[in-house]
């Protein structure tokens, strides 16, 4: 387990990856594909607009599934960690380093979890951390 300095804690992240490291300029000059676009451009901006456009491209058709799957999410990080844990204060690439790999394996097709609905939760608690706790965004600095 990681716990944060706000006392948000989060699993483990051994051996897992490192997604928010990937240079997404690089894969989509290879294989365009919106998505990681919208997320690379939050990494080098820190613009929420960028998550928020993402979230639109993927909740246009499907918007009440996808909330009821993304509630599932919420109610199992309750359980595990307490109801508002995500609220404390998780850093914005923790969510963009989750959020990017549950991507990746929804689009490759993983069904050992609900991918998708993992990814989007990431990209919606990221979104809701940088309005609310901004100075737990380390993206547009980077830079």
């Amino acid at each position: 387990m990681r716990t944060f300095a706000s006392g948000a804690i989060r699993d483990d992240n051994d051996c897992k990856g490192r997604c928010d490291l990937l240079p997404l300029d690089i894969v989509i000059n290879v294989k365009e594909d919106k998505p990681l676009n919208l997320i690379h451009n939050f990494k080098v901006s820190g613009e929420v607009e960028h998550l928020i456009d993402l979230l639109k491209l993927e909740m246009n058709e499907d918007i009440y599934n996808v909330l009821l799957d993304v509630s599932h999410r919420f109610g199992l990080g309750a359980i595990k960690y307490g109801d508002h844990n995500w609220q404390k204060g998780i850093p914005a690439n923790v969510y963009i380093d989750s959020g990017t790999r549950h991507y990746l394996k929804y689009m490759r097709g993983d069904d050992d979890e609900d991918h998708r609905a993992a990814y989007i939760w990431n990209i919606m608690c990221c979104i809701w951390t940088c309005e609310h706790l901004p100075e737990l965004n380390i993206y547009g600095i980077l830079v």
